[in-house]
């Protein structure tokens, strides 16, 4: 592997220009002892643990989320020796990198957290001076794109590789995704594209997605601008946002309903594939309704129904702060 000369970080927040950096080196990129790291069940935890697998060849990943972070479920996992990635972070992790706003810093910490479209861009620029990245280079920025929810229509219609493969990682399959980060961390962005697995699901899904506009009438409640998905008992949780969101036109937000084990999880997305001439900052909603269980972005966010609060009493409330809050 290749290895570059060692630069400081001062010149790496340098080399992200108007972008808001927080983190330091505890050693020389590439060379602190990592032996395993705890990344984000999605594409960014995905391309993130693999460019971290090709930086580490020998380290272990396991895969987390933000609540289960939240609820200290994988902090008996955590020590020095291990790095967190795209999820909140874990006090006493030797190595952390992430980009949610949700998630920004109050003080500097082993590692970036930086402004970024996708935790993957903060880890591929940390590393890139150092290590030979090139077969990330074309499938990062699809991985900015998709993660910070900055796909136009046109993307959903005619979606490129990229977005396809990213796509396919809604389902929550932890055996694929332990090969795809292998895969990514080996393969160029043409071998991806003609993987056998990775095309068998990028074709399996277009055939689930015929038929969404019918489903969305089962499970869509309408409030003004707001669109409510109750996707605890469809088939439609494993249907990236995005796609649902070309059958939502209609609406400027989406509000979506899931359970993980008897836990209700309510997502809050901004339609991007709306052009407005505002934004919401649904992640000051989802913090008003569960200050210690919510994260995410402004236009993309999370929170966990809190135990005071009724599934019904959280809708009404997060819809009624949407409907009075606007931020020009």
């Amino acid at each position: 592997m290749e290895h570059c000369a060692n630069i400081s970080y001062t010149q790496f927040i340098m080399s992200t220009t108007e972008v808001e950096t927080i983190g330091f080196d505890p050693a020389p990129r590439g060379e602190f002892p990592l032996r395993q790291m705890l990344i984000d069940s999605d594409m960014d935890g995905i391309v993130s643990g693999a460019i971290l697998l090709k930086v580490y060849p020998e380290i272990k990943f396991l895969f987390g989320n933000p609540a289960g972070v939240q609820e200290g479920i994988f902090d008996k996992y955590i020590d020095r020796k291990s790095a967190v990635v795209d999820l909140p972070y874990i006090p006493g992790c030797g190595l952390y990198f992430d980009h949610h706003l949700g998630n920004r810093p109050k003080k500097p910490m082993p590692g970036a957290w930086a402004d970024m479209p996708s935790a993957a861009r903060v880890v591929y620029e940390y590393f890139k001076p150092f290590y030979n990245l090139k077969n990330f280079a074309r499938l990062i920025p699809e991985v900015d794109k998709f993660d910070s929810g900055a796909m136009k229509l046109s993307d959903i219609n005619n979606p490129s590789f990229g977005l396809q493969l990213a796509f396919t990682t809604v389902q929550k399959d932890k055996q694929y995704f332990a090969y795809l980060v292998r895969m990514i961390a080996s393969s160029s962005y043409d071998e991806l594209m003609h993987n056998k697995e990775i095309r068998e699901r990028t074709t399996d899904l277009e055939n689930r997605i015929r038929n969404i506009n019918l489903d969305l009438k089962h499970i869509k409640q309408g409030r003004d601008k707001i669109a409510i998905l109750d996707l605890r008992n469809s088939d439609l949780v494993n249907i990236h946002i995005s796609i649902l969101e070309k059958e939502l036109l209609d609406y400027e937000v989406v509000i979506t309903m899931k359970e993980n084990e008897r836990k209700v999880q309510f997502t809050m997305y901004q339609n991007n594939l709306l052009e407005l001439p505002y934004e919401y900052d649904l992640l000051a909603v989802a913090r008003r309704i569960n200050p210690t269980h919510s994260g995410g972005h402004k236009k993309g966010c999370g929170f966990a129904k809190p135990a005071n609060l009724t599934v019904a009493e959280c809708l009404d409330k997060a819809c009624e702060i949407i409907n009075t809050q606007i931020v020009l």
